[in-house]
């Protein structure tokens, strides 16, 4: 599984992943979270919990599931594929269209469709959205 995102929603339920999952991804875009000090503590004690820093999700793999993900390196821009069966997205108020297109069903204001579980149409790939908007890299 993987998780995009480094504040509190995505550490958080990134733990709370790991209870289902063998093994979960943080895929975060800058070095440090923006998580809070205990959050981050707790996730970076946690074996199954890897971190893949300066990076973002170019595209969803997969036909009618999610089967991996595309990711490019901010730095060098490096892409490179993980192998995932699912992800979820917590990293702002503002859907990143360019992954998902013609993935999923989007609003006209540019949110996702989902379900009452915060699932979309697509088996494996959850939206959640933070009530913040994204923040600039630091």
């Amino acid at each position: 599984m993987a998780v995009i995102g480094g504040g509190d929603s995505s550490i958080d339920n990134g733990l709370f992943i790991t209870r289902h999952a063998s093994k979960v991804t943080v895929i975060y875009r800058c070095d440090q979270l923006r998580a809070s000090r205990i959050l981050q503590d707790r996730s970076f004690a946690v074996p199954k919990i890897d971190f893949v820093w300066y990076t973002v999700v170019e595209e969803v793999l997969g036909e009618d599931e999610v089967q991996g993900l595309r990711l490019r390196n901010v730095q060098t821009d490096a892409t490179s594929e993980l192998a995932v069966q699912g992800c979820f997205v917590f990293i702002g108020a503002t859907l990143p269209r360019t992954i998902l297109r013609g993935f999923v069903k989007i609003y006209p204001g540019g949110h996702a469709y989902v379900s009452e579980w915060i699932e979309t149409e697509v088996p494996g790939l959850s939206w959640r959205a933070m009530c913040a908007p994204n923040r600039p890299a630091r």
